[in-house]
């Protein structure tokens, strides 16, 4: 870290001191500014930490809530910047303490931030607490550029390798949320760090939260809304710092607004600096990125994405150069080689159809794995597509460059932005369900105008907010759906107080109808009449319930409570008693009435008994004869039944001594080094019980939420297909005419070719007839059928003894021998079950090529797999709540961290797409 003059300020210091000024003079502080905020005592326990400072030492640097100085450990010699938080009283010191020990401690932090060594703390607050840091010897990024006076490509340089490490930050799950020119470091070597992670925050999954939070950030290089405390950072907004942090660089000034956008009274501002950006020489599609980067809603590619860009401008470069080269050689030849410029010219061309065409096939696969795929807004996005993937690739397959390279920029930009809005999507319909359930199930008191007309509103809101989305217009639902959350809200709260005044009214016109005649026109009941008629009129006007007793609910309350004071005073003890009589008659009344219904029940009763009086003599014999009859009835059900417990029990004997027999045969012909062989030809493994930790550690590179590391026990044997079930191994099982890959996208048929375009229901019937075609050969033991494994089942075999990220080790370069995936780049289409090399235990595709079903089901919440089976100590584990379906294995269209052994995914039962296959297992019942 850099070291710079501190500036002095005002801080109280606790009374300890520190011991004879000793801190101080190693330290080689004593007198400077510095020590005005610095505690005595803060010197002494850095002292006894084992720091001192180097002899060649200037100054610390100091910052918003911290000082910084370079020292040296007593013991080891080593290097270490040591960070002096200032005011360590101030809440907000306080958590930007904790929250940069948590960032920095994390185990796969990349390495551009700066390592955390310990920190030197007090528990009774007698010091202030000390970071001690890697030290770093480099410059502030625009001290690094100016002092070496960079050009444009060596600064356009250092800005894409800025973009590659936020996206690692990011990647790992860290918001930095301050990049700024005194954050960025840059070594002696060139190498980028980053440092003061006390605003960094970890990425949510959810929504971003619309309460106010800390102000964070420099001006210039953060967004406005997240300086003023209206919003918490994302992503993006480390994208738009490091943009504006590029910008800076290049042009040597700051934005003059965080968040400038590209059309109204700010247009000039974005004119401005992208014509500052292309006067230096800057890239077309690095100023867009760019510019696009910093608009007021940042939509870009991301960090990456403007990386790979600035890379792209220098291939470009590089290509043109070449290009250019070339030609003046060509043009210095004899015409009849003139044709070898063509030449390279197609070639050129062609390179740039391919990678168009790979990044179309990306994100195409992308897409198909959607689960709102069938959403009015996405088919919209969408419309056209498979006539444009057509015409594109029709192009390329006849050379028509022209063509391929007019349609194929504008079809990707579509398959991009259908692929976002799907994101989006995702997203906003869970929540505008929840509020459609609470706007069409809460018990609203729709007799009231007040609250029918406002629930009409908002149900008229609700559909406002459908259309919106069916139309992909997800900015604007946003708008509705915080007004619609808002007004909901509000309205729940006022029909609380309705129900309420509803209430206090019934209580009143009960009393009110049983006052006698005579007192009804004297003035204290008028008044309370008068003071009812006002509630009503309170109530329609939806004023149920105002401060001091002022709405509906007060009125009828205080109506009331007069009424019964009239009452007290003026009724007569003959009226009080005719009104308790009336209450009684009325109660006598349905005493009565219970009673005559009694009578008639007893009268009922006995002329039921007369009648079984008349009945026993003329059927005494009949009845002994029924009951001689029941009794031997009942000794035959006796027997029955004990013979069927006892069948049962034989029954399970047998298949268990079946099971026994089966095993022994199993771990016998395993031993032998022999597979079982179905009656079609699908080769088996033998797999034996045992035990293995399913799941990851919490440091496996691009592990999720939902693989826990847990214990689970196997307790029976198992065979699993040595392959994915092929197409011609699905006609051999279900007939020649059972093809459902048949036209689909993405499929080349062959009989070695994994079968796709299979849901789990058809998986499972393919399982039920191969059992039954077995069981018809009499080759299957009792006890045994082929199914679907278990999720355990099947990460046992694929883990195949190892506890690494791939069965055969962390390397995920290495996965392309293994593994058909994106990065294998072999084609965007399953392939033959046997075009890679097995695991250890001699099985194919494991990892990549297919998806493959398991028998597990599955629950999801916030996009996390939720499972009961899933935790320590179990035996043979089996989910079967929830109505979704896990997936295991990646697929061609995956990355290397999709295709690890402990990933986890899901779908719909009847999902049945091109990445979605399976393969059996012979196994007990489970």
């Amino acid at each position: 870290m850099s070291a710079s003059a501190p500036e002095s300020s005002d801080v109280p210091t606790p009374d300890s001191e520190a011991p004879e000024g000793r801190p101080l003079d190693l330290l080689g502080l004593k007198g400077r500014p510095m020590n005005e905020r610095v505690w005595p005592s803060t010197y002494a326990a850095i002292d006894r930490a084992g720091y001192v400072n180097l002899e060649s030492a200037s100054s610390g640097d100091e910052g918003a809530t911290g000082a910084v100085f370079r020292a040296r450990e007593k013991t080891t010699l080593r290097l270490v910047a040591l960070k002096v938080i200032l005011e360590p009283m101030r809440e907000r010191s306080r958590q930007q303490l904790q929250r940069e020990r948590k960032m920095l401690c994390a185990d796969d932090l990349p390495s551009s931030a700066v390592r955390f060594y310990s920190c030197i703390e007090s528990p009774d607050g007698s010091h202030q607490p000390v970071l001690v840091l890697e030290y770093i010897d480099g410059q502030k990024i625009h001290h690094y550029a100016k002092a070496r006076a960079l050009g444009i490509r060596e600064l356009l340089a250092l800005s894409g390798e800025l973009f590659r490490e936020v996206a690692a930050l990011n990647a790992r799950g860290v918001l930095h949320g301050d990049i700024s020119p005194n954050n960025v470091l840059v070594e002696t070597n060139g190498r980028l760090r980053f440092i003061d992670f006390g605003v960094a925050r970890e990425l949510e999954s959810v929504l971003p939260s619309e309460s106010s939070v800390d102000h964070v950030g420099t001006k210039g290089f953060t967004r406005e809304d997240v300086l003023n405390g209206e919003r918490r950072p994302e992503a993006h907004d480390d994208v738009f710092s490091a943009a504006a942090l590029t910008i800076f660089l290049l042009r040597g000034e700051r934005l003059e607004s965080s968040g400038i956008a590209s059309t109204g009274a700010e247009h000039l501002e974005v004119q401005r600096v992208a014509r500052g950006l292309r006067s230096l020489g800057a890239p077309v599609d690095v100023v867009r990125a760019l510019i696009s980067a910093v608009g007021p809603e940042s939509k870009s590619a991301g960090a990456a994405a403007i990386a790979a860009t600035i890379e792209r401008s220098f291939e470009a470069q590089r290509a043109a150069a070449q290009r250019r080269r070339f030609l003046v050689v060509a043009s210095l030849l004899l015409l009849p080689f003139g044709w070898l410029g063509y030449q390279g010219w197609k070639l050129v061309r062609s390179e740039r159809g391919a990678a168009l065409e790979r990044s179309i096939e990306e994100l195409d696969a992308a897409l198909r794995l959607r689960p709102n795929l069938s959403h009015p807004a996405v088919v919209a996005a969408l419309n056209g597509r498979n006539a444009q993937q057509e015409r594109f690739r029709a192009a390329l397959r006849a050379e028509d460059l022209d063509t391929a390279l007019m349609i194929g920029p504008a079809f990707e930009k579509q398959l991009r932005a259908a692929l976002e809005l799907s994101r989006e999507l995702e997203v906003v319909e869970p929540l505008r369900a929840a509020l459609g359930v609470v706007l069409d199930e809460m018990p609203w008191v729709k007799d009231l105008g007040y609250i029918s007309d406002r629930w009409a509103a908002l149900g008229s809101r609700k559909l406002a907010l459908g259309e919106l989305l069916d139309r992909g217009s997800v900015r604007e639902a946003w708008t509705e759906l915080r007004e619609l959350q808002a007004g909901l809200a509000q309205l729940a709260a006022e029909n609380a107080a309705a129900v309420r005044a509803h209430q206090a009214r019934a209580d009143y016109h009960r009393l009110e109808q049983s006052v006698a005649e005579r007192l009804r026109a004297l003035f204290p009941f008028v008044a309370c009449t008068r003071r009812a008629a006002e509630g009503d009129r309170l109530l329609a006007s939806g004023l149920f319930d105002g401060p001091g007793g002022t709405g509906a609910f007060g009125e009828f309350s205080q109506a009331q409570a007069e009424l019964r004071k009239f009452l007290a005073s003026e009724e007569t003890p003959e009226e009080t008693r005719a009104r308790i009589a009336a209450d009684q008659e009325r109660d006598e009344k349905q005493e009565l009435r219970i009673s005559a219904l009694e009578k008639e029940r007893q009268s009922l009763e006995q002329a039921m008994e007369a009648l079984r009086l008349e009945l026993k003599d003329v059927g005494a014999d009949r009845d002994r004869e029924v009951s001689m009859r029941q009794a031997r009835e009942r000794d035959v059900v006796a027997l029955e039944a004990a013979k069927g417990a006892a069948d049962l029990e034989l029954a399970g004997l047998r298949e268990r001594i079946s099971l026994f027999e089966a095993e022994a045969r199993a771990q016998s012909e395993r031993q032998q080094g022999r597979s079982w062989a179905s009656c079609v030809g699908m080769e088996f493994v033998w797999i034996a019980p045992q035990a293995f930790y399913m799941g990851s550690p919490d440091n496996e590179p691009g592990r999720d939420r939902d693989e826990k590391k847990h214990r689970v026990e196997l307790s029976r044997w198992y065979a699993m297909a040595r392959t994915e079930v092929s197409q011609g191994l699905w006609r051999e099982v279900m007939g020649p005419i059972s093809e459902p890959w048949k036209g689909g996208e993405f499929v080349i048929e062959g009989g070695d070719v994994a079968a796709t375009h299979i849901g789990w229901g058809d998986a499972v019937e393919f399982c039920e007839r191969l059992t039954q075609l077995e069981k018809a050969k009499g080759s299957l033991w009792s006890g045994f059928e082929y199914r679907l494994p278990t999720e355990a089942e099947w990460e046992l075999a694929a883990r195949a003894g190892s506890s690494e990220a791939y069965s055969f080790g962390m390397d995920s370069k290495a996965l392309g021998a293994h593994a058909v995936f994106v990065g294998s780049r072999d084609g965007a289409h399953p392939h033959h079950v046997r075009s890679r090399e097995p695991n250890a235990w001699g099985l194919y595709d494991m990892a990549g090529n297919v998806w493959e079903w398991c028998l597990d089901a599955a629950e999801v919440s916030d996009n996390t797999i939720v499972s009961s089976t899933y935790r320590g100590g179990i035996v043979d584990p089996l989910e079967r709540r929830g109505e979704l379906r896990i997936t295991r294995g990646g697929g061609w269209g995956d990355r290397a961290e999709l295709c690890r052994s402990a990933y986890r995914n899901y779908a719909s039962p009847g999902a049945a797409g091109a990445g979605i296959g399976f393969r059996p297992v012979l196994a007990a019942r489970p």
